[in-house]
Parts: structure tokens; C-alpha cells; sequence
């Protein structure tokens, strides 16, 4: 059997990425972004669901994906740039590769379940609200450890219906937000202004 050449190799390589993603545009699918999870999981996670699939089709669902990891006119700073925020602002490299490894995980939950059709899904939009603002509050008070873990947690409380969508709330995590928030809204330069 002949060898391929490295040259050889790393052209059938691109070529088969190629093939792979012309497949993905032809069956009507918009171009998936490399610094997203791979599009695989989200389409098993919306084939998964018939109830929604029957309403929502895969490229409306990846659209909200997208939109979900990207931001988009509406809501411009999305997970991806929550997370690389919380990155920059975690001082401790272990922490900050626990948090990494854990916002990604806890994204990719969210972004599955919020993506679909508002009739057919637990995490809403004043969810993902929620969950913004605490993060920011907590990367201010140095929690954002516990947080990821508390978010986690609610994540799955909502999916397995134990948690009430109603209880998520600012109060849920931090007891003393208002008074925190309006006590510190002076104190310092907000790195998540943008």
C-alpha cells in the first residue's frame, strides 16, 4: 500500500474539511463558526426534542445558537464574550481553567435549551438576563466559582423541571443585590462596559 506524502495528506485533510462543510451548506445550513462547540452537538440536541423539531427547523435552531454564543443586534455581547470576560478578570490560572472548562459546559446546556422555539423549551431569555448580571456581580465580589457551580446546578434543576423557572432570579443568588448593586455602581470602573 503507497504512503500519502505530508503534502498529500494535508491536502485530502482540507479537502475532506471542505466536502464536510459544503455538506453542511447544502442541506441548507448557514456556515458554522470554528469557535463555537461543533454544530453536531447542537443538531442531536434539536433532533432529540420531536416536539420542538416539528416547529423549529435546524437552521432557524442554530440561528439562535449563534446568536446565543455571539450575541447579535439585540443583546450584542453573548456567551462567548461573557466567558472570555470572566477569563480576563480570574487572576488565578487554575481557576481560570476550571472556569473555562465549566462556562463551557454550562453554555453549551444553556445554548441548547434556550435556542428553541419559546413554546418548547425551560431556560428563557430572562434567564439568560439573570445569569449575565450575576456573573458580572460576581466577578466583581471574586465568586464567580461558586456562581459557575450554582448556575450549573440551576441549569439542571430547570432541564429535569426541579427547579421552577420563576425562582431564578437575582435574589437566588446574590440575597443582597439591590442594595450591592446600587452600593457598588460607583465604587469602580465596570470591566464589563463595553
Amino acid at each position: 500500500m503507497k504512503r500519502l506524502s505530508t503534502s498529500r495528506w494535508i491536502f485530502t485533510a482540507i479537502l475532506f474539511s471542505l466536502l464536510t462543510a459544503c455538506a453542511t451548506t447544502q442541506r441548507g445550513l448557514p456556515p458554522w463558526p470554528a469557535e463555537l462547540p461543533p454544530v453536531e452537538e447542537f443538531l442531536s440536541a434539536h433532533r432529540a426534542d420531536a416536539a420542538n423539531a416539528a416547529v423549529q427547523n435546524e437552521a432557524e435552531y442554530l440561528k439562535w445558537i449563534k446568536r446565543f454564543y455571539l450575541g447579535w443586534a439585540l443583546y450584542p455581547n453573548g456567551w462567548q464574550w461573557l466567558t472570555d470576560t470572566v477569563m480576563r478578570e480570574t487572576p488565578d490560572y487554575q481557576q481560570r481553567l476550571h472556569l473555562k472548562h465549566q462556562m463551557a459546559d454550562i453554555g453549551q446546556r444553556i445554548g441548547a435549551e434556550w435556542a428553541k422555539d419559546s413554546r418548547h423549551r425551560y431556560i428563557n431569555t430572562s434567564h439568560l438576563m439573570v445569569w449575565g448580571d450575576a456573573v458580572k456581580l460576581a466577578v466583581r465580589k471574586g465568586t464567580q466559582m461558586q456562581l459557575a457551580d450554582a448556575i450549573s446546578a440551576d441549569v439542571d434543576g430547570l432541564l429535569a423541571t426541579t427547579v421552577r423557572a420563576a425562582d431564578i432570579d437575582m435574589d437566588r443568588y446574590f440575597p443582597d443585590s439591590k442594595s450591592v448593586v446600587a452600593q457598588e455602581e460607583g465604587d469602580f470602573e465596570d470591566p464589563f462596559d463595553v
